[in-house]
């Protein structure tokens, strides 16, 4: 897929942004709900948490290492994504993010493969300047 044809069809689903269930290296909690959205800059993930007790960064996209799809448990039906990435000082941490809210499984699942398309143009630009 070219970046045309990326910006055409996939970018509107990542500004929109989509709900998951969130489990991150630097939340001391064991999970929180959070929805997470491509920035406007097109630069960074950022992270709407329900519990305004928790924050979770915004990360650049640059930065992440590796990106990972996979199905929990197996089942089909489920569907997550974990990510490694550098934060602003420069510290890897973890981030997983499972679908949560069964009524918008469809459009989560979209969003997951729209970053994923994502990742994998930027992978290429990476490997285009080296």
């Amino acid at each position: 897929m070219d970046e045309e044809d990326f910006f055409d069809n996939q970018i509107r689903t990542l500004l929109k942004g989509a709900s998951f269930l969130v489990k991150c290296s630097v939340l001391e909690s064991a999970t929180t709900m959070c929805t997470s959205k491509l920035s406007n800059d097109h630069r960074f993930l950022l992270f709407d948490v329900q519990d305004k007790n928790v924050s979770i960064d915004p990360v650049e996209l640059m930065l992440i290492e590796s990106f990972q799809i996979s199905h929990p448990g197996g089942s089909p039906s489920g569907y997550e994504f974990q990510m490694r990435y550098k934060d602003s000082c420069g510290e890897d941490q973890s981030l997983e993010c499972q679908t949560a809210d069964i009524m918008a499984k469809k459009y989560n699942h979209n969003w997951i493969n729209a970053l994923n398309r994502a990742m994998k143009l930027l992978q290429e630009r990476k490997m285009q300047k080296h």
